[in-house]
């Protein structure tokens, strides 16, 4: 599949049915990644904290799945990754259309991958569509004859078959809605600047590289309102620090059920190094939980008396006192 190839947008919009209160595989997971690149070096990081839980709205197995994997080869510039929440099917099928049109040889433009992902989206619902309708048993090759001078006679049949697929394919989209799989995909371009891709439930793509940071999956406004109100190291050029956010960030989202207590922070870099740390596995007792501990002790610290001291000032400055006899009314 090309990637100057490009739906018009209106066919890549969803049909919008009710949402299930808990589907099938509904974004259980959290996956949150951030950029930082030093324009005058022409170098950059890519930041990946993510959970292990695989989950589904009955079981929960965490230590489940690794949430981050490459797209293609291993060479800095050619090296794209990609995350996801929702259903591990989908996500399988959406990787084989990804993996087959991109390759190591390219240096791929930011503009080029978002295609790329929204040609996947597309073609796991032709294909799915094309299963379902089956054209073959008609003694049509594919669904996409329909369009051709062949069959421009329009029969019964074709006129059939044509009402079929736009049915079919509105059962598809409905049902990719309800339960979505998003991926979350980061990587280089050829000037070794990072960026970072959000998909929805059907393929629309969204670039979040102004605000530098983006997260998936259940609760991921939570972790992304933290992010938000401790931006600092967006502007401190320390992946440390940045690790360190992400890692808060995941840790505050951790109150939904389905979120697993496992965390696993990537640094990858322009450079090809990729290093790896499980901040925090109940699983291991031995495993440090320094990053956690020192999250919740700052978390929790006592209120300054100066603060609650100002509050209580200010609430008896303006206090305003109930009359002591209660005012009389005409009949």
């Amino acid at each position: 599949m090309s990637a100057g190839k490009r739906l018009p947008f209106v066919d890549r919009r969803p049909i919008l049915g009710r949402r299930r209160t808990i589907p099938a595989h509904r974004e259980m997971t959290l996956c949150i990644a951030a950029r930082m690149f030093d324009n005058a070096t022409k170098t950059g990081a890519i930041i990946t904290v993510s959970d292990t839980n695989l989950s589904s709205a009955t079981t929960a197995l965490d230590l489940g799945s690794v949430k981050v994997e490459r797209l293609i080869g291993a060479e800095a510039w050619s090296s794209w990754l990609c995350m996801y929440s929702g259903d591990p099917t989908t996500h399988t099928k959406l990787l084989h259309y990804i993996r087959t049109s991109l390759d190591a040889a390219t240096r791929w433009s930011h503009a080029d991958v978002m295609t790329i992902l929204e040609d996947a989206y597309t073609a796991v619902v032709d294909r799915e569509v094309e299963r379902r309708i089956s054209p073959r048993q008609f003694g049509i090759a594919s669904l996409a004859d329909l369009s051709t001078p062949q069959y421009a006679g329009h029969n019964t049949l074709i006129s059939t078959l044509m009402d079929l697929e736009i049915k079919t394919r509105e059962t598809v989209l409905n049902e990719l809605c309800v339960d979505p799989t998003n991926l979350l995909v980061c990587g280089f371009d050829g000037n070794n600047e990072p960026h970072i891709i959000s998909t929805d439930a059907v393929g629309n793509c969204t670039s979040h590289d102004a605000y530098a940071f983006h997260a998936i999956g259940i609760n991921a406004d939570s972790a992304m309102a933290w992010l938000r109100a401790h931006n600092d190291f967006r502007y401190t050029g320390k992946f440390l620090e940045t690790v360190y956010r992400l890692c808060e960030a995941k840790f505050v989202a951790e109150d939904d059920k389905y979120i697993g207590k496992a965390t696993v922070a990537c640094v990858w870099t322009s450079g090809g190094t990729v290093s790896l740390a499980v901040i925090h596995d109940p699983a291991i007792p031995s495993q440090s939980q320094a990053v956690r501990i020192a999250f919740e002790a700052s978390r929790w610290q006592k209120i300054a008396q100066p603060a609650l001291d100002e509050i209580e000032r200010q609430l008896k400055a303006n206090q305003v006192t109930p009359p002591t006899t209660p005012p009389t009314f005409q009949a």
